[in-house]
């Protein structure tokens, strides 16, 4: 976690269950996300972790998902 003011930057793999559903967040960046594995410590697509971190923001529209990376697809 990188504070800085105004909010903070928080990098977690897609491989860690725990740090893909403990924060909630406003902006979001998938980065290589065609690598990420299908399940997760056995809770499921990290996809799915990843996009309920924003579900407090999908009523208001106030979210923003972006994905990066150099697909193999």
């Amino acid at each position: 976690y990188k504070p800085f003011p105004g909010g903070g930057w928080v990098l977690t793999g897609a491989n860690s269950a725990a740090d893909l559903s403990s924060k909630t967040a406003r902006f979001g960046l998938k980065e290589e996300w065609d690598r990420w594995p299908p399940d997760v410590e056995g809770q499921g697509d990290p996809d799915e972790l990843f996009e309920a971190r924003f579900i407090s923001y999908h009523r208001s529209g106030r979210y923003k998902i972006a994905q990066g990376g150099t697909p193999d697809v």
